[in-house]
């Protein structure tokens, strides 16, 4: 029986690493995170319904019920990956029996939030982590860029010193299922729970809804020059609702999704965003919004993501060739698919001039700009939703 619980376990430990490697479709990316209950519920609070993904976390959440932290002993593969790394000091002890619980507090606090309107720490779902390991590697790495792997790689580096910390300490999601297997204890004994035990879960709830309450409503205003996926939720919510799990990142078919390392501050850290060049937010590509496991990013196909403007162009006449030079060139026009830059006659030519009603922000025009110095530049800012266009 451990012989078959462990080829089970190195099976969808192989499974995940190929999904993050990307070997399958991308639309497979989501089904490792949407696993985690504690995701899917806080999700499904924060945003008021539960969709279809909720429906992969439900045999894992009832699974816990039967048998306690059913998902940590024969699914999770960063167990599993803590477990090898716990063998490599074989003279290590698991002293970590002292240590306070801290994962109940950080499941508490998440739902608090969640009731709040803005979920906490759904970041630190080992899921999570582990998606977010494993986007650095697709593109070249840099030191920067690879700082979405350090959530896993701190757990590692702790695990080594002290085997078993994290999954019997830190971690929500296995907090999550010591509580599940406890309530199905409690209905079978007929007894209430314990008044400490109540009085903790109350306590939890109601500093989690308060913390989230006010995070809520200090993070309410735009977000600069900076450019959300399409579909993204206001950035007052979207900075929680993220589980940094890097399936965004890793689906771009453009390669302009990038984790922020700074430019929305501490709150929106590896959230990510977009950079145009040499890629575009194409019209027919809507990969981003199929693999969101917490609908920080909108579910929607290709025409409803052709609606959303995630951005407008914003022209520089002072470096435009036509309005600068009277060059003829309208290139940006040209390739507008959304049919956002109209021509002005000016000077004995053509000058393009953006019309930000139409504009969705794709980032095309910017792209293929010829002049030196690039005269056309998307700019960030609240996601609006416009009249659909014919492509």
């Amino acid at each position: 029986m451990r012989k078959m619980r462990l080829f089970f376990r190195l099976c969808i430990l192989v499974l995940a690493v190929l999904c993050g490697i990307q070997l399958f479709p991308s639309e497979y990316a989501f089904i490792l995170p949407a696993m985690s209950p504690f995701l899917a519920i806080c999700s499904a609070i924060s945003m008021r319904h539960a969709g279809l993904l909720f429906l992969v976390c439900v045999p894992i959440l009832v699974l816990s019920f039967v048998r306690t932290r059913w998902f940590c002993l024969y699914m999770c593969p960063v167990g599993l990956t803590l477990e090898y790394a716990g063998n490599i000091r074989p003279t290590a002890k698991s002293r970590y029996t002292s240590w306070p619980r801290l994962g109940q507090w950080l499941l508490l606090l998440g739902l608090g939030g969640a009731l709040a309107g803005y979920p906490l720490f759904i970041w630190l779902d080992p899921l999570s982590l582990f998606n977010g390991f494993m986007s650095v590697w697709h593109k070249p790495v840099t030191l920067i860029g690879a700082l979405p792997a350090a959530g896993l790689t701190l757990i590692l580096l702790l695990n080594i010193w002290r085997p078993n910390t994290w999954c019997y300490r830190f971690c929500p999601l296995g907090a999550l299922q010591e509580y599940a297997a406890r309530l199905k204890r409690t209905a079978n004994k007929h007894t209430p729970q314990p008044f400490s035990e109540g009085r903790r879960v109350f306590l939890g709830l109601l500093a989690g809804s308060a913390a989230g309450l006010f995070a809520h409503r200090r993070i309410t205003g735009g977000i600069g020059n900076v450019i959300r996926p399409p579909g993204a939720v206001r950035e007052g919510r979207f900075t929680a609702l993220c589980a940094r799990c890097g399936n965004c990142i890793r689906a771009c078919k453009e390669k302009i999704i990038y984790p922020d390392l700074g430019a929305t501050g501490l709150r929106g850290l590896l959230t990510p965003v977009l950079k145009m060049g040499p890629g575009y937010c194409s019209e027919w590509c809507n990969e981003c919004n199929k693999v969101c496991p917490t609908s920080a990013i909108s579910h929607m196909n290709l025409e409803e993501k052709r609606t959303v403007g995630i951005g407008t162009a914003r022209l520089y006449k002072e470096k435009c060739l036509a309005w600068k030079d009277s060059a003829y060139c309208v290139v940006c026009h040209e390739y507008c698919a959304y049919q956002a830059i109209k021509l002005i006659f000016n000077n004995g030519v053509n000058c393009p001039e953006v019309d930000p009603e139409i504009c969705r922000g794709c980032g095309l025009c910017q792209t293929v700009c010829p002049a030196e110095s690039v005269a056309i530049i998307v700019e960030g800012g609240i996601q609006k939703r416009l009249p659909p266009v014919n492509i």
